[in-house]
């Protein structure tokens, strides 16, 4: 029989209109042991893209302990990524939120059973980040992703307690995704982990581009185009609608196109992406986090808001690669990459 583990994992942003659930999401790739106690291990590896081990054989009526860690591996079942999850300590998580110990008790016919591990309900901030992020090597094919190992801190922005945001350092090569502290972009809101994760990937495959996040000091912070109404004053420098320099724009997309496909898988179709900032709409009225938008259908947000030559909109330029993406002649995540690779000589990060 196989024996599959889930994290315990629910989203803020879950169940929104996306075709993939965030909750309980299955332990893709990641370590895991189950043995019976006072023995060596009766089997150690890696769990494969269900979240399960291979075929074994127990016994029945015997008890085991099953260990699954926040260490995602998918070098031993045809890719080339490790993504090491850990806690404000560094340390990798190696103990199930839950159910630890199963019993086998089955009819000798049954192929296969499963365990859950986690905390249905509320989860837990590390296992949370990891589910997520299994789901985005599940998602993407593994040419988008650079082989390499990927550094994730479950803790706000750059180790600073203070901070209240989830961001990527492109400095250190880490990822942090903090805990729920503010209500929005953090562990909690399963779109954050992949579109944090969109950039660790960016910045592998191609680099970043140069991105100034300063807006135009015409703009109206708080019209159409600007951030002014988003919640936490720290987290204006750009929002879903408003007008940046290109860079800015692209880089923030992209990572958007990460998070898109994750959810929503890369086929066409529907496309639902659920953002975790205050959005301004039309009539003025301020809508609240998590909040629902196509990323199939193109709003022309800068056309129809506040058209300026060399700027753009997060939202449309999402719509762009979703488009792109999913058409006839599909221009996948992997290729984005391939062109700001050429277009930028190598790479855009110099």
């Amino acid at each position: 029989m196989q024996v599959c583990a889930k994290f315990g994992s629910d989203y803020v942003d879950d169940g929104k209109g996306e075709s993939q659930s965030g909750y309980g999401l299955p332990a893709r790739f990641a370590q895991a042991t189950l043995g019976r106690a006072d023995r060596l291990p009766d089997w150690s590896g890696v769990l494969d893209a269900g979240g399960c081990t291979p075929d074994l054989t127990l016994e029945d009526y015997t008890g085991y302990t099953m260990i699954v860690r926040t260490e995602l591996d998918d070098n031993a079942i045809g890719g080339s990524h490790r993504v090491h999850v850990r806690d404000l300590s560094g340390a990798i998580q190696t103990h199930a939120i839950g159910f630890s110990t199963l019993i086998v008790r089955r009819p000798s016919w049954y192929p296969r059973f499963a365990i859950r591990l986690g905390g249905f309900g509320s989860g837990d901030d590390q296992t949370r980040v990891a589910g997520a992020l299994g789901q985005t090597l599940y998602g993407l094919p593994w040419l988008a992703i650079a082989p390499g190992d990927y550094e994730v801190r479950n803790q706000r922005c750059n180790s600073d307690p203070t901070a209240s945001t989830a961001c990527y350092s492109p400095n250190t090569g880490t990822l942090f995704i903090g805990p729920n502290i503010d209500g929005t972009h953090n562990s909690h809101y399963k779109f954050v982990v992949a579109h944090e994760f969109g950039h660790a990937i960016q910045d592998r495959a191609s680099g970043l581009v140069n991105a100034v996040y300063t807006r135009d000091a015409s703009l109206d912070e708080n019209g159409p185009c600007g951030c002014g109404f988003v919640s936490d004053p720290t987290d204006r420098a750009h929002c879903l609608q408003s007008q940046q320099r290109l860079g800015a724009t692209q880089i923030e997309s992209c990572a958007h196109y990460v998070a898109a496909n994750t959810w929503n898988g890369s086929s066409g179709g529907a496309c639902t992406f659920v953002y975790y900032k205050n959005f301004r709409e039309d009539n003025r009225a301020i809508t609240k986090p998590p909040l629902a938008k196509s990323c199939a259908v193109p709003p022309k947000w800068l056309e129809n808001h506040c058209l300026t030559a060399q700027r753009g909109v997060e939202w449309d330029w999402l719509t762009f690669f979703r488009s792109a993406g999913v058409n006839a002649k599909p221009v996948p995540v992997a290729d984005v990459n391939g062109i700001y690779r050429q277009a930028c000589g190598g790479t855009c990060s110099t």
